[in-house]
């Protein structure tokens, strides 16, 4: 596990949600640690197969990137300068 620590730090440093009622003076230790993660990242497969009912619902377009790019512009075309 990854942690870091930084001991002599200035309070006055700290973001003041975790100072609390530390004295801006005083100088503390300071321990990060990195935790486990609760739950894996989905992957883009997943991701991607969420929008699969979307699609079938008619919710979401599937678009070219070209398609898309044109649709930016015209966007841009119509709107005020």
């Amino acid at each position: 596990m990854n942690t870091l620590v930084r001991s002599h730090y200035p309070a006055s440093r700290l973001p003041e949600e975790l100072r609390g009622s530390i004295a801006p003076r005083a100088r503390v230790t300071v321990t990060v640690s990195v935790e486990p993660p609760t739950a894996r990242e989905p992957t883009l497969r997943e991701i991607v197969g969420r929008l699969d009912p979307l699609r079938a619902e008619g919710r979401i377009a599937a678009v070219t990137v070209d398609e898309a790019v044109a649709q930016v512009q015209a966007l841009r075309d119509d709107s005020p300068s």
